[in-house]
């Protein structure tokens, strides 16, 4: 999607006639938050899809790894408490999967990548996150304590995979309104997280007139 210019720090990006708003909203400096969040709102398939975003971690052992935590729990917790709805019977309410909620382990960002370049990394819903967890051999340690890697699940979804799924209204709650959203932003604002809203709609569904992109940044 093409940039556009923003002097109100929102940032906008467009494709034909559909328009993606990004914002972030956070009420802490970044360090003192409990963690990172990404709601992606997709008006036009009327579904939501939240992000818990960790880290993964350098390791002795070769590639990055992630250990969760008492924190992640909490987190896990409470994502687990965002309403799905129900399927309605229409098409274009299907979902593959009816959770709406995913983890994503990010790699370490490295000093030459590019800001608007989305950061590499391993995406998990949490139903299979709690397979994972389960499991003898998946997510094992040398001590047969869970950490996560590439070296550690086999199966997980790509950035590239994820985006799809999300762009298609294939994953996602069933349905979502713009309360459901308010009410969800201020339940993770409330709870000291940063959270960035992305939200997707046709230009002609948000009234704007015709906007003029910037071909020097694509998403």
């Amino acid at each position: 999607m093409e940039g556009i210019e923003n002097p109100n720090g929102v940032a906008k990006f467009q494709r034909g006639n559909e328009l993606l708003v990004v914002c972030n909203v956070n009420k802490k400096p970044l360090e003192a938050t409990l963690g990172a969040d990404l709601i992606y709102y997709n008006e036009p398939l009327e579904s939501f899809v939240l992000v818990q975003y960790k880290m993964l971690q350098e390791s002795g052992s070769g590639e990055p790894m992630y250990r969760p935590d008492a924190q992640l729990r909490d987190e896990i917790d409470r994502m687990l408490k965002v309403p799905i709805g129900a399927f309605n019977g229409d098409p274009l309410s299907w979902r593959l999967h009816p959770s709406a909620c995913f983890l994503k382990l990010c790699d370490p960002p490295k000093q030459n990548t590019s800001p608007e370049q989305l950061l590499r990394g391993m995406y998990l819903p949490l139903a299979y996150l709690d397979v994972i967890e389960k499991s003898k051999h998946q997510g094992k340690g040398p001590r047969k304590g869970t950490v996560l890697g590439t070296d550690t699940v086999t199966r997980f979804l790509t950035n590239g995979l994820f985006v799809k799924l999300v762009r298609g209204g294939w994953i996602g709650s069933y349905a979502a309104t713009s309360a459901d959203l308010r009410n969800i932003v201020h339940a993770q604002y409330d709870a000291d997280h940063s959270v960035t809203v992305a939200a997707q709609r046709t230009i002609s569904a948000w009234g704007l007139p015709e906007l003029r992109a910037r071909p020097s940044k694509r998403v």
